[in-house]
């Protein structure tokens, strides 16, 4: 369970992101001189010991960041077959490496340098920033902790490994007792070999899905999934893979290699690289009718049936069957106009039938859709992914008996009084109202209110006509109405001229539904009109108050000619590693603002501009009512800004620091708010790579608010950058393996768990990020032994902390998990739904801790040309 922690301590944790190695010190003690000269540094002799030998045919190139074994000669020589026998040994023994494939392995080794290190020479100091990796060929080191002997290390030993990760400061010195050689690795080869080799193995078996038959129908987030599942295994030549007779539902595909299919003593063939086998029995869940044997070293890629369900939720048929109904009712001239959660409520009630011959079909009572396999019907031509004559369920006056001709098909069948009881309405009612909600999502004021709400109000739109020259409002009329341009054009005139023109699809007139201010401009029919409006006592009746509270903030957000000049400084409210943060306000509104500054000195220094390009790019695509809205950026001569709405509450980590643990109900809570904005995110593909306590902050009504998107990232596929907070970090990226959105599904796992029980589910008390690594890596879920059955949530946490990532399941399939079974999604999204729990045991404590303003003085936003982009 680990060291029990104080509050303080656990707030510690949960800040720090590279950690100090903590070693019992032994009493010897390194030589004045040795200390003398890890004091005061050493310069490095490249010529002399670089190029020390001209017969060596590969001489190492010293990296600028490598300050290690500054006296060392460094060659790239050949490795014998013993010494590369003995590095994979040792490389083996540590769990960085124990997951790699076999050509990594072997790039690795051979990348590997040789060290050749006199007596008493230092090969690093305690506190330099660390490069290599160093394993022992022969010869004693010693390693030292603050000038106390601790250890020695001997040869098929290994030191510096966190160096492979990122440069943080080493956590000892290591010094030669004797003449050493060591190989090395340096951070960037170790990177570039397990980065390439990798994005090299994922291409290849992605592409290899995709040209097997049976998975051409996935979509790419379930070919992602599976990818995330695959399975390697490997046979020695003669061993036997599979025998008849057995139920094992797999399938296996063949990277590498040749298999012998046979049934008993009868050769049936030979399959090799890129071919397949198993598909029937992990179809039909039938038991195999051959053996197959591997005749040379094979490679497999293999999953089973309880991996795809586990993956894709259903077994691979049915998967397969959906996806080609949702494909046809996509490319169906009628039912595209279907939302896709309105497909896939219908496709969730369509029966599957396989259908030979001649069948009467009623297409103005009965939806049929062509799986596999082909149709006539009165001379036309059907063939899969097609639905049959879906113009008569628009048109249901009288049946119509049509004979349809079947050859060995697959068909989807549902009846039009089921699609009506799923759509709560006929097609042609749900097409017109779906039109409208299509318009009204592209107003920010509708963007965050939840769908039901949003059909709610569709129900109360009306249908206005003007004539060309007729005048829709007048500038300074008090308005009381949105609307939305269904057909013709709009002049907006101001100043008697001409400002602007709207055209089918746009709105005007949306800050009337929020407030009584006078309209701006005079609106004309530049045409014959028609538009869809909304009044404000319309909108008001779905609104609770605090949406309403919050719309109208938001409003208020949405200024895009708020300036730096316009903001008063009222106090400092923190730092982080690069930027510094202000509570600003703009007293023509009262509106509160935080500004975070970037000075241009820690940008050029650190390589930041694109880090923070990337920050605003992604930022200012968000509008949720649980992420914090970036109102707008600056830049100036000295700093990048960012202008962020102010939430006043405290960190959640400051919640779970002051309280210990939650109960359920608080947990439930927060952890469904928090689902809901990973729905949200990886919706978009982004994934947000720190979802911690530290990242979200309380608001008035007891939200957590998602506030930091320094490490998030959009991903198309993979991505394999070391970024997060180690106690929070998926497997796959410890691994280097690539990860998705699944690495914050383990996050919010990890979370959840903290949040019940006081405790991290990996390293809790620990200090050392490879320590930290090693648990979550290799030691299985466990639970407090304080901990009851009922507070164990029935496997939610068992799932989303599997270390297979697609095994957790998305934001989406985790909502229908029992733990949230009932809970009020609509009413959470719109913050009508007011928590239980006293909120006041969460009020602000930093409000003592904010420091006043230390004169602050902000340079005018303009043009400049040091941060290009932003």
């Amino acid at each position: 369970m680990g060291q029990c922690l104080s509050k303080k301590d656990k707030n510690k944790r949960r800040h720090k992101r590279f950690f100090s190695l903590q070693i019992r010190p032994q009493t010897p003690r390194l030589s004045t001189d040795i200390i003398s000269e890890l004091k005061k540094g050493m310069t490095i002799d490249r010529k002399k010991h670089l190029n020390y030998n001209h017969h060596q045919k590969r001489v190492y190139q010293r990296h600028p960041d490598d300050l290690d074994c500054k006296t060392a000669e460094i060659t790239r020589d050949g490795k014998t077959k013993q010494e590369i026998s003995d590095i994979k040994s040792s490389l083996l023994g540590h769990f960085l490496f124990r997951g790699l494939t076999k050509d990594i392995m072997e790039e690795l080794i051979d990348d590997m340098n040789c060290y050749n290190i006199n007596k008493h020479e230092i090969i690093f100091k305690q506190g330099d920033p660390g490069y290599n990796f160093f394993i022992i060929s022969s010869g004693v080191v010693e390693v030292w902790i603050n000038d106390l002997k601790v250890a020695n290390l001997e040869r098929g030993q290994a030191f510096g490994e966190l160096a492979l990760l990122y440069g943080s400061p080493r956590r000892a010195s290591i010094v030669s007792s004797s003449h050493v050689r060591l190989w090395g690795l340096g951070r960037d080869d170790f990177k570039r070999i397990i980065t390439f080799g990798n994005k090299r193995h994922y291409i290849e078996n992605k592409t290899f899905l995709k040209s097997i038959k049976i998975f051409k129908k996935l979509t790419e987030s379930q070919l992602e999934a599976l990818l995330a599942a695959l399975i390697i295994e490997i046979f020695n030549p003669g061993e036997k893979i599979i025998s008849i007779g057995e139920n094992r539902p797999e399938i296996y595909l063949i990277k590498e290699g040749v298999v012998n299919v046979y049934n008993k003593n009868k050769h049936l063939a030979y399959l090799s690289i890129g071919e397949y086998f198993g598909e029937q029995a992990l179809i039909y869940e039938r038991n195999r009718n051959a053996s197959v044997k591997a005749v040379s070293r094979t490679v497999l890629l293999t999953f089973s049936n309880e991996t795809i369900r586990k993956t894709l939720g259903d077994k691979i048929e049915n998967v397969l069957y959906a996806n080609t109904i949702r494909i046809a009712f996509s490319q169906d001239e009628e039912l595209r106009k279907l939302t896709s959660n309105q497909i896939s409520n219908i496709v969730r009630k369509i029966t599957v039938k396989e259908v030979d011959g001649k069948i009467t079909h009623n297409p103005s009572e009965e939806l049929w859709v062509i799986i596999k396999g082909e149709a006539f019907e009165n001379g036309k031509k059907y063939t899969s992914h097609t639905c049959i004559a879906t113009e008569y369920l628009l048109n249901p006056v009288f049946p119509i008996k049509n004979d349809v001709v079947f050859n060995d098909s697959v068909i989807g069948v549902i009846s039009r009084n089921k699609i009506e009881k799923v759509l709560n309405s006929n097609l042609k009612t749900c097409f017109y109202y779906n039109k409208i909600l299509e318009s009204l999502k592209n107003s920010y004021i509708f963007k965050i209110i939840c769908e039901t709400k949003l059909e709610e109000l569709s129900k109360s739109v009306m249908l206005e006509k003007y004539e060309e020259g007729d005048c829709i409002f007048k500038e300074g009329e008090k308005g009381d109405r949105l609307y939305i341009i269904v057909s013709g054009s709009v002049n907006i005139i101001k100043f008697n001229g001409v400002v602007n023109i709207l055209k089918k699809g746009d709105f005007f007139g949306e800050r009337a539904l929020l407030f009584e201010d006078p309209r701006t401009a005079t609106t004309v029919a530049a045409e014959k009109c028609e538009f869809w409006t909304i009044t404000r006592n319309s909108f008001f009746e779905i609104l609770d108050d605090n949406l309403k509270k919050y719309l109208i903030k938001k409003a208020y957000l949405q200024d895009a000619t708020i300036t730096l000049e316009s903001l008063s400084p009222i106090k400092f409210l923190g730092s982080g590693i690069f930027s510094n943060v202000y509570l600003m306000k703009k007293e023509e509104t009262s509106i509160e603002y935080a500004l975070k500054i970037i000075s241009k000195e820690t940008i050029v220094k650190y390589n930041l501009l694109d880090k923070y390009i990337n920050e605003k790019n992604l930022h200012l695509r968000f509008d949720f009512p649980f992420i914090t809205h970036l109102v707008k950026t600056f830049k100036n001569e000295s700093s990048l800004l960012f202008l962020y709405e102010f939430i006043s509450g405290p960190a959640l980590s400051s919640v779970l620091v002051k309280m210990g643990s939650v109960n359920l109900k608080r947990a439930n809570f927060y952890a469904s708010v928090i689902l809901l904005i990973l729905r949200y995110l990886h919706s978009k593909s982004i994934v947000h790579r720190e979802i911690v306590p530290d990242n979200f902050n309380i608001d008035e009504l007891g939200y957590p608010i998602l506030t930091h998107f320094t490490s998030s990232k959009y991903v198309n596929g993979r991505t394999y950058s070391l970024v997060g907070i180690p106690h929070y970090m998926a497997p796959e990226i410890i691994k280097g393996d690539g990860y998705n959105i699944y690495a914050d599904i383990w996050s919010f796992g990890v979370m959840i768990y903290e949040m019940l029980y006081g405790l991290v589910p990996f390293g809790e008390g620990e200090e050392d990020p490879f320590i930290i690594y090693k648990l979550i890596l290799e030691e299985p879920l466990k639970y407090p032994v304080f901990i009851k059955e009922s507070m164990k949530l029935n496997g939610l946490l068992e799932q989303l902390l599997e270390k297979v990532p697609s095994h957790r399941g998305t934001a989406e399939t985790i909502m229908e998990h029992e733990w949230f079974e009932g809970n009020p999604w609509d009413s959470l999204l719109s913050k009508s739904y007011i928590p239980d729990f006293d909120i006041g045991l969460i009020e602000n404590e930093n409000e003592s801790e904010k420091q006043d303003i230390i004169l602050l003085k902000l340079e005018s936003s303009e043009i400049v040309s040091w941060a290009e982009g932003f």
